[in-house]
């Protein structure tokens, strides 16, 4: 081995332990939120519900604030659920990608109103551990991008194997972008192109943002060895919100 290829693999090695590191100080934080500030959450929910029994007595303006304070309390659980859960990628290892992403990809369509179609053709018992995080981070990442900038109504994602390759793929119908102007999206999609490669994959980003035709398809391209779904026995699946 010559010294760049071993200066490179070095390098991709303390990259590939810089992201496990940040995966699980991700982790640590969303026990920390959940554990603290879900708790604390709670016990405001459960208070307010003893002075919820008594809004018979209490003045309409104070009835109109109570309900207000209840419902924001509410939403701020919901909200605080959704940020643990994106955090930590724990999910992953423990329900599987397919239920992981299941499980993502409904929030996403509850958050936003958006329609999505989901559909996976792999065997995942044979895909390794880093490039099944890798896949549920450049989705949670599209999914995200779909919702600040396109303005969508439909997201279909697909999680195929094709030949030696595993890919994703994530289409929506929303505004598109310019490719050579990427603007807001650049660190997004630099950062997805990153976890791409620590796996040996590749990422691609089409974007049409002009005439009649627009909307942007991501694609993440993995190579395995694993034994992947379809004749050799596995089981796919569909999921539409």
């Amino acid at each position: 081995m010559d010294e760049a290829t071993h200066t490179s693999d070095n390098a991709a090695a303390l990259t590939r332990a810089a992201v496990m590191a940040r995966e699980q100080e991700l982790a640590r934080v969303s026990r920390d939120l959940h554990d603290g500030l879900g708790q604390l959450i709670t016990a405001t929910l459960l208070d307010l519900a003893v002075v919820e029994k008594h809004i018979g007595v209490l003045p309409t303006e104070v009835v109109a604030a109570l309900e207000r304070a209840v419902q924001a309390v509410d939403a701020s659980a919901h909200e605080l659920r959704w940020i643990c859960r994106g955090l930590g990628s724990a999910q992953v290892a423990q329900l599987g990608l397919k239920r992981a992403a299941e499980s993502l990809l409904q929030d996403h369509a509850e958050r936003t109103g958006t329609r999505v179609h989901f559909e996976m053709d792999a065997d995942e018992e044979f895909l390794d551990d880093h490039a099944a995080l890798c896949i549920f981070r450049v989705l949670q990442e599209s999914l995200g991008n779909i919702s600040r900038h396109a303005c969508a109504s439909c997201v279909d994602v697909g999680i195929r194997c094709c030949e030696k390759e595993l890919v994703l793929s994530v289409s929506d119908n929303g505004s598109g972008f310019d490719p050579g102007n990427v603007g807001e999206h650049g660190s997004g999609i630099a950062g997805m192109r990153e976890r791409a490669s620590l796996v040996g994959g590749q990422l691609e980003v089409v974007s049409i943002n002009s005439g009649v035709d627009h909307g942007t398809k991501v694609l993440l391209r993995i190579p395995i060895v694993s034994r992947c779904g379809g004749e050799d026995g596995s089981e796919g699946g569909g999921h539409t919100s």
